[in-house]
């Protein structure tokens, strides 16, 4: 059998505090800089050689910062997550890879090409 991709979309703005452009842009502000090296099972990068500049903020800071985030992410986002799979949903076990920020700056950054 194949499975079918299907995509939906929830329009979850209601849901936000007034202020979380501007929470999430100075989150970014504080992003660190790291080179990943796509050698993960979850990667699909082809080339071994290959580095890839990014500017990331981890989980525990966004928890700590967004705590409003964090509780939809282990909340309403999992169960809206498992209304398209008959498969579970989990969230990431540490919270320091669960919900991040990653920040591209420019044409040039990117992330890896990868699966969760």
């Amino acid at each position: 059998m194949i499975d079918r991709f299907s995509w939906r979309t929830y329009d979850l703005r209601s849901l936000l505090p007034e202020n979380w452009r501007t929470s999430f842009l100075r989150l970014a502000k504080g992003a660190t800089a790291k080179t990943l090296l796509p050698h993960s099972v979850t990667s699909r990068e082809g080339d071994p050689n290959l580095r890839i500049p990014v500017l990331t903020v981890n989980g525990i800071v966004l928890r700590d910062l967004l705590p409003w985030l964090y509780r939809l992410y282990r909340g309403l986002f999992k169960d809206l997550a498992q209304l398209g799979t008959p498969e579970l949903v989990f969230c990431a076990e540490k919270d320091l890879y669960g919900a991040v920020l990653n920040v591209q700056c420019g044409t040039a950054m990117r992330y890896e090409c990868h699966v969760d």
